[in-house]
């Protein structure tokens, strides 16, 4: 069975972005990049909900690089009540996400 496993930056205040999405508050440097190179060795998919697919979609397909090749490439679920279509290598499920979750696990 499949493992999911929860990845992301929070502030110790419990937030993800500023105002107007702003996400630069965390911290990126090589050794960062170099740990999450590990991490996504690790994983097979992506999991988004409408807006953290929209931020990255909205980034990541314009960049170049190791990193940027590994998030273009890995296969996405993406979460939505909203959306009509996904792109970026992205599967868009908008009915019921525990069901889909214990179906991706197995």
């Amino acid at each position: 069975m499949r493992k999911i496993i929860l990845s992301m930056m929070v502030s110790l205040d419990g937030y993800i972005e500023r105002i107007n999405n702003d996400i630069n508050w965390h911290v990126w440097d090589d050794q960062m990049e170099d740990y999450m190179m590990d991490f996504f060795q690790t994983v097979d998919t992506f999991i988004y909900g409408r807006k953290s697919y929209e931020l990255m979609t909205g980034y990541w397909p314009g960049q170049t690089g190791a990193f940027a090749d590994v998030m273009n490439s890995t296969p996405k679920i993406v979460f939505s009540k909203t959306l009509e279509t996904v792109a970026w290598n992205s599967k868009l499920v908008s009915k019921n996400v525990v069901e889909e979750i214990n179906m991706e696990k197995n």
